[in-house]
């Protein structure tokens, strides 16, 4: 399914689903599946779990830009929540081997990168073909979500790539030691925000759904994939991951990774938010994988605009504004957290 992926990347979608014939009328005994999660929440490394079960396809957020329009996204969708057109992709961009249709096929997408979908007459829709699974996958831990995305900012920023290994970070380096206190305000508080609208948008698809979390899967995921898989009445198709291929490849201690971690934490001490309120201070120094309770409070938010952080910044009260508009995408506007 990368396969497809990549090649969709870079021939165009638009030209491959054209091609596509409309088998979308019926998909029996396939489940369609949908996981709707936000950006730097390690979704990518969960989706490629997801893969291990057998006849499995996920494709790791479907790719979408600010320029398709609601009927393109929803067709593409379509096309990844089918399993026989997903076959029939699969099979091309691999010289035309045979393989057999999976059992569940579907994708990981940003809801709030993608506001002309109706996702709500998509999940519609889709149950009058067959069973379809949402699953809302949230990393609770908003510090490191933001920290995360600003990582990701500098890299794209420094080598024109989101994701490197070590080895090719290169100069990177140095400039992902130091986070910026006004940029890391304008996250913090962006991540606030936006998991207030996720969860917003998960209410109106009325459909039930399941959540996971990126923390507990940290802690197991042979547990956690486990009672997803039940959840979807599919126990058979879990297998259980005796070696696993994708690792996290940074410390969960903040203070390995960021060198100004003290101001950090100062900052965020001197915004004298409740930690039963929202636990700001814990999310930044814990160290081991832990759930926290949801931070959705409009108050957390505006304390954190309120700060001199962010009054004295002009370009990242902009870059707040900018991130919460596009749901946190991270390549369409290059002049997000341009702060130095």
């Amino acid at each position: 399914m990368r396969v497809f992926a990549q090649q969709c990347v870079l021939v165009g979608c638009t030209a491959l689903l054209l091609a596509i014939p409309n088998v979308f009328a019926t998909r029996p005994s396939c489940t369609a599946f949908v996981g709707f999660k936000l950006p730097c929440s390690g979704s990518t490394w969960w989706s490629k779990t997801l893969v291990n079960a057998n006849d499995t396809h996920i494709i790791p957020q479907l790719h979408t830009s600010s320029t398709e329009n609601g009927h393109m996204v929803m067709r593409k969708m379509k096309m990844a929540a089918h399993c026989d057109t997903v076959t029939s992709l699969y099979s091309t961009h691999h010289q035309n081997r045979v393989h057999r249709p999976p059992k569940v096929a579907g994708f990981t997408i940003n809801p709030l990168s993608n506001r002309v979908v109706n996702f709500t007459r998509f999940v519609a829709e889709e149950g009058k073909q067959g069973r379809v699974m949402i699953v809302q996958y949230v990393r609770s831990n908003i510090i490191k979500q933001a920290v995360s995305y600003i990582m990701k900012k500098v890299i794209r920023r420094c080598n024109g790539i989101a994701n490197l290994g070590k080895k090719q970070m290169g100069n990177c380096v140095d400039k992902l030691h130091h986070v910026d206190l006004d940029v890391f305000a304008a996250v913090v508080a962006a991540q606030a925000q936006l998991r207030i609208d996720f969860d917003e948008f998960m209410m109106t698809l009325g459909s039930d759904f399941y959540v996971m979390h990126y923390e507990l899967i940290q802690e197991d995921k042979d547990r956690e994939l486990k009672a997803l898989f039940d959840w979807m009445g599919l126990s058979h198709l879990f297998v259980s991951i005796t070696k696993d291929r994708f690792v996290k490849k940074n410390s969960e201690d903040l203070r390995d990774l960021i060198e100004n971690f003290e101001e950090l934490h100062g900052y965020l001490r001197g915004l004298e938010i409740p930690e039963d309120e929202c636990p700001l201070l814990q999310m930044l120094t814990n160290s081991v994988p832990e759930i926290f309770p949801n931070c959705s409070h409009q108050t957390v938010k505006q304390r954190i605009l309120d700060s001199s952080a962010l009054q004295n910044s002009r370009i990242a009260r902009k870059s707040f504004e900018t991130l919460v508009d596009t749901g946190g995408r991270t390549h369409d506007d290059e002049n997000v957290l341009s702060t130095s």
